[in-house]
């Protein structure tokens, strides 16, 4: 068992049972950096996360999410293979919001009586 924190990780699937969401799949991409600037993933890595007084129905496919926890590899066998989980007992985790701006609304054309865009009437007598 290890100490991780993950900064950056998208969820695949919220897993639920008869008493609602118990957990998320995860996937964690790897990239480097390509000869033309941009990012190739090189690589991916899945886990299980599950913990305690987390509500786990806040999350959906595909959000963004960091966490912190307890790494672990479980042992598990399906039709007489033997398949390695990792599993994370998360202690915090939170959704990571778009750093992207919103989309603005269209462009108003301006009204007359609009003061902001109406030229003002100064005359010679400026005070200053």
């Amino acid at each position: 068992m290890a100490d991780v924190q993950v900064k950056s990780a998208f969820v695949d699937k919220v897993l639920t049972g008869n008493d609602g969401a118990w957990g998320v799949k995860t996937s964690e991409p790897h990239s480097r950096k390509n000869d033309n600037g941009g990012y190739d993933t090189t690589g991916r890595t899945f886990r299980t996360l599950r913990g305690k007084n987390i509500d786990w129905s806040q999350f959906q496919e595909r959000d963004r999410i960091a966490f912190f926890g307890r790494e672990e590899t479980v042992e598990r066998e399906h039709e007489g293979k033997k398949y390695y989980d990792i599993l994370v007992w998360v202690d915090g985790v939170t959704a990571i919001r778009s750093q992207q701006p919103a989309q603005s609304a269209p462009a108003q054309t301006p009204t007359s009586t609009d003061t902001w865009t109406t030229p003002g009437s100064f005359g010679d007598d400026t005070p200053f």
